[in-house]
């Protein structure tokens, strides 16, 4: 039987303070110290500001009066102050002090507590246990809940002097020393990289030294071995799978791909824990390697001399250690399913690449095959080098430019090396996916600047925050919704909480004099919402005036299409915006009502549809009839069987991954639209 969701958090929260009780109370091995909640705890209670500063309209701090306010586990927004008093930090426990005493909730964020709330910090940063001590000390807490017209309430030496049990804290002394160590050695590996592959490519170690630094993730292995009396191995083995678990869910590629860092970072902490943390291939001779999958650290630390290439099971051409491969010219197989079961060790291989095949003691024909390939291949790619600094434009004189997707800064070298004309997505969203609050305008500012300086002046086109569906961000305490691919997501959210919005909007702004800057605004369906943006953006440049800070009077603007309702208004939306780039992905999800994520059904997302190149075909004729260029920004965009007809259709650009520029470049070069265009259109378009 299925259970209401109140129904289900509730018996999941009796589960949870059950096993509390049977490791903390119940168990007569366990090793404590007893002591108050003030050994464990800081204890601020709370203070009403004056009524006159309250207001609904997120001008202020977030303001919670008592437990009105509360929900099953974090509080919900009402009302906010400019005249905080006492202030609850993001992750406290929040404990009702006034009729009744002892209901509980926790901080999402930093916020004022009124004199009917107490906040409880943990002085050792473990909120989980510290949330589920108050669980057990509810009896003593109720003894203070009023009977009749006597008002319940309790003050703060009452709550210090409450008597806890205490738990040893040598597995998490063991954890930092070896985190400590972890740091140390990413350091090292940073400054191999940094010779080896450059700084672009080397700072993924720098990264995961941040990783290491992340309150969630270190907050998570604390309180897995404090709460489930477990050695800190097993705590950063859990926690490692739930972070993975996590990213692997989401639909950016990009974000997916972070889930392969946070199981990197996590085994190298578990092998020092453990003592086995030797790292590297001791072999004499060149070798191909078999895995299940390669670490970044690992394959930084491999011999060039000694690899021939290596083939993995696990991973994507998208991930960091594909991206060191090809830096490194290791040539790499990557998700290669069943070969592990090979009997390959110690045998002669052949590693094709082009068709994920490897040949195991092949014959001689095999060889004689596989050796003129690869001669083939090596001829090709030195003509497709020989396109590097040439103009994307076909036969007869039609022009497109060939830009790149990114999702961080660390892909701008990737960018520049395949001859990239510009960047035409910048996901912006890796800075508040990969930070544990909303990111300050000067560390988006670094970040925009870093990226449009090292572009020199090529066209970088950045997306405004893409959060929701997929990519949730906790500290954006988001509703959970039914249907998130349709709900409070990307623009929506920037529209209702326009502090957020405008923090981005600054930052790029600010950025805009270091380089060439567009700005593009994802999920747009209505014309009223560009009005409104364009309005937050006079507001933006108002303000930097006023302050005397310099921004670029030539910054574009433009939106994603991919919504049916967008490419439909086109004609209409192309009147107050520079250009379009027509976000294929969902574009084609929201258009055949196919999840594309949703492995069954594949068949029914036909991403050739002809109701998809019609909507591509009308945006592009409403959007030029008004001095507006067209994108393409999805995966559509890097399919050669589709180039021609873009090219026939008019289409101003493609956003692709880097690798994808020199064949796509190739592809147009080698065209003569004229010739083909209506024979083109005739086949996609009717």
């Amino acid at each position: 039987m299925v259970q209401p969701p109140n129904q289900v958090n509730d018996n999941l929260q009796q589960q949870a303070q059950a096993i509390y009780a049977a490791m903390f109370i119940d168990n007569p091995e366990l090793e404590t110290t007893s002591g108050t909640l003030s050994d464990i705890a800081t204890i601020t209670m709370g203070q009403s500001p004056s009524g006159s500063s309250y207001n609904e309209n997120g001008i202020g701090e977030v303001f919670y009066q008592g437990r009105a306010e509360f929900d099953f586990r974090f509080p919900t927004r009402r009302l906010f102050t400019t005249e905080p008093k006492r202030i609850a930090e993001a992750g406290d426990v929040l404990l009702s002090v006034r009729a009744p005493v002892g209901d509980l909730n926790v901080a999402y964020e930093r916020c004022c507590i009124g004199r009917g709330l107490g906040a409880l910090h943990s002085k050792d940063g473990n909120n989980s246990f510290l949330l589920y001590t108050m669980f057990a000390l509810k009896p003593q807490l109720d003894v203070f809940n009023g009977e009749g017209t006597v008002f319940g309430s309790i003050n703060r030496a009452a709550l210090n002097a409450m008597p806890v049990e205490i738990p040893s804290t040598d597995e998490i002394a063991r954890f930092e020393s070896a985190r400590q160590q972890t740091i140390s050695e990413l350091g090292m590996l940073y400054d191999k990289a940094l010779a080896e592959v450059g700084e672009a490519n080397a700072m993924i170690f720098q990264i995961h030294q941040m990783m290491l630094d992340d309150l969630d993730y270190i907050e998570s292995i604390k309180n897995i071995i404090t709460d489930q009396l477990i050695n800190a191995e097993t705590a950063v083995a859990q926690t490692c799978d739930n972070f993975v678990q996590m990213f692997r869910a989401m639909d950016d590629p990009y974000m997916r791909e972070r889930s392969a860092d946070v199981k990197d970072v996590s085994e190298r902490l578990i092998k020092i824990l453990s003592g086995k943390d030797k790292d590297g291939l001791v072999t004499d001779e060149p070798v191909i390697i078999i895995s299940d999958d390669l670490a970044p650290s690992e394959t930084v630390q491999f011999d060039k001399s000694k690899i021939l290439a290596f083939v993995t099971e696990g991973g994507s051409t998208n991930s960091h250690t594909s991206i060191l491969a090809r830096m490194m010219n290791i040539p790499a197989m990557i998700g290669a399913k069943g070969v592990l079961s090979a009997d390959a060790n110690g045998k002669n291989a052949i590693v094709d690449g082009f068709t994920g095949t490897i040949y195991i003691d092949p014959d001689e024909a095999t060889i004689n095959e596989m050796t003129k390939k690869k001669e083939e291949i090596d001829k090709q790619n030195k003509l497709l080098q020989q396109l590097k600094g040439r103009e994307s434009v076909t036969k007869d004189g039609q022009k497109i430019e060939l830009c790149a997707n990114i999702g961080s800064v660390l892909d701008v070298g990737n960018v520049l090396k395949n001859d990239a004309e510009g960047i035409g997505l910048f996901r912006s969203e890796f800075l508040y996916l990969e930070s544990n609050d909303y990111p300050s305008e000067d560390v988006q500012f670094a970040a925009y600047k870093d990226v449009l300086s090292k572009m020199v002046n090529k066209r970088v086109i950045v997306r405004t925050l893409d959060i929701g569906a997929d990519k949730q961000v906790d500290y954006f305490n988001m509703p959970k919704e039914e249907n998130p691919a349709m709900g409070i997501r990307a623009i929506r959210i920037c529209l209702q909480r326009p502090d957020i919005f405008k923090t981005q909007l600054r930052a790029l702004y600010r950025a805009s004099v270091f380089g060439k800057l567009a700005i593009m605004f994802p999920m747009i369906a209505s014309e009223w919402e560009i009005v409104k943006i364009l309005e937050i953006i006079d507001e933006v440049k108002a303000e930097l005036d006023s302050e005397g800070i310099a921004y670029s009077k030539n910054v574009e603007l433009g939106c994603m299409i991919e919504t049916p309702a967008a490419a439909v208004i086109s004609d209409i939306l192309s009147k107050h915006l520079d250009f379009f780039s027509i976000g294929t992905n969902d574009l084609t999800q929201y258009t055949l009502a196919a999840d594309r994520q949703n492995p069954d059904i594949g068949k029914f997302c036909d991403t050739h549809h002809v109701a998809i190149l019609r909507l591509i075909n009308m945006i592009v004729q409403n959007a030029h009839k008004n001095g507006t260029w067209v994108g393409i920004c999805g995966e559509l965009g890097a399919d050669l069987e589709l180039t021609e007809a873009f090219l026939a259709i008019g289409v101003d650009e493609l956003s692709v991954t880097p690798s994808a520029i020199l064949p796509i470049r190739k592809k147009v070069i080698e065209t003569n639209v004229s010739e083909i265009k209506e024979s083109i259109l005739d086949k996609y378009l009717n």
